[in-house]
């Protein structure tokens, strides 16, 4: 049995099929109307059967099981996930909003031709959305690169709205994945969340990169951990949180890079882990897994630096991490002694964020205008982080800020 090529029009002729009774299905999904709205995408994986050759026949049955374990990951259990051609994926997610379902499978098919050509070259991507089915014949629209951009970034925005959780995979040991238990030495039960937030440039009005957001829950009470509580930690379970972090920070920038993207990322490293020789190499060794990515890509920003932290301290641990990245932020209090800190030294940008999370906007407006006065010219970069409206980032912009993020509550 044959289905029709699946562009519009057809260059290619008819696709093979290994359904039992591939119209059978496409024709009950067509009438419970779960083709329709966008909510239906096929994957093509011509250049993974390119890259096997001959052996394409004896192996497309191992990439497509892979391919499913991964959709299964990232879809809902009861979306359909079905080979329907030679090179053909098929993935309906009709309960998804058909951007986020397009962002899916577009992160998707980036890790299965990262698994198996090594990368994911844009040229090579090949993702369509289903536009209609008639008479056993299947059509599809082809999807274009900013098209694909727009639906990531709304994966993305579901993800971190949904406060996504997915278990750490049993084959990495760091674990790094998102809502990743952790055991401390002294016994408590603590959670890392991660979010990746988009840092908008205020002067040009437009995305500058993403920043990896992390928090520490306690599964006791469900509370956030405080700065004090953090910093409270031993060196070991703060090494453990930073190397979750870098391997999640890793993990993205391979999916990005893998669309021919070189983003640019904040990752977050404790101060306690950046100043201590053995855990801060730990760390780098990890990150130069990916070296030249990470030296593109990376800011690391030090978090958690204590109030009165020696100036050359900071400075030493500063030029220890820069060469290692594109440049070293901190995430500091807004005193003077902090931001003195900072310009001293020499840190290329600073995350400023206000202690209370349940201020109004206008509490807001004030507080950038304190804080945005107090930090001007300590650094060339400076982040209002987590605004509560978008409304504020023209506010932003006006108290000197040049870059901010929003913030996006976890559910």
């Amino acid at each position: 049995m044959t289905l029709p090529a699946l562009t519009e029009p057809s260059p290619g002729g008819p696709i093979r099929t290994h359904q039992r009774d591939p119209v059978e299905l496409l024709t009950a999904l067509h009438q419970e109307g779960r083709l329709a709205g966008g909510h239906a995408h096929i994957l093509g994986l011509e250049a993974v059967r390119e890259a096997f050759g001959r052996r394409w026949a004896e192996r497309s049955g191992g990439v497509f099981d892979m391919a499913r374990s991964h959709a299964e990951r990232l879809f809902e259990p009861g979306d359909v996930i079905e080979r329907v051609g030679e090179v053909e994926l098929l993935i309906v997610s009709p309960g998804q909003d058909p951007m986020v379902a397009r962002g899916l499978a577009a992160r998707l098919i980036s890790e299965i031709l990262g698994h198996f050509l090594g990368e994911a070259r844009p040229a090579a991507l090949t993702l369509k959305t289903v536009t209609g089915f008639s008479q056993g014949e299947l059509t599809c629209r082809a999807i274009d690169g900013d098209e694909l951009t727009s639906a990531r970034l709304a994966a993305d925005a579901a993800e971190r709205a949904r406060g996504l959780r997915v278990e750490p995979d049993p084959g990495d040991g760091a674990g790094g994945f998102l809502g990743e238990p952790i055991t401390t030495f002294d016994g408590r039960r603590l959670c890392i969340d991660f979010a990746i937030y988009p840092v908008m440039d205020l002067n040009h009005q437009r995305l500058a990169g993403h920043c990896l957001a992390r928090r520490l829950t306690s599964l006791q009470n469900g509370r956030p951990l405080e700065q004090d509580e953090r910093m409270a930690l031993l060196a070991a379970d703060m090494e453990r949180v930073d190397l979750a972090t870098l391997n999640r920070g890793l993990a993205f920038l391979q999916s990005r890079r893998a669309l021919g993207e070189t983003p640019s990322l904040v990752l977050a490293v404790s101060f306690l882990t950046a100043s201590n020789q053995r855990a801060r190499t730990k760390l780098l060794l990890r990150a130069a897994t990916l070296k030249e990515a990470v030296r593109a890509s990376v800011i690391w920003l030090l978090t958690d630096v204590p109030e009165g932290a020696p100036e050359g301290r900071l400075i030493e641990v500063a030029s220890l991490l820069r060469p290692f990245g594109r440049a070293v932020f901190a995430e500091t209090a807004v005193t003077g002694a902090a931001v003195k800190a900072a310009r001293v030294a020499g840190i290329a940008g600073l995350m400023l964020e206000p202690r209370r999370s349940d201020m109004s906007e206008t509490d807001w407006s004030l507080w950038l205008l304190q804080a945005g006065k107090l930090a001007h010219r300590s650094a060339p970069t400076l982040i209002a982080a987590g605004l509560a409206s978008p409304n504020l980032l023209a506010m932003a912009a006006a108290a000197g800020f040049t870059h901010a993020t929003i913030a996006i509550e976890a559910g």
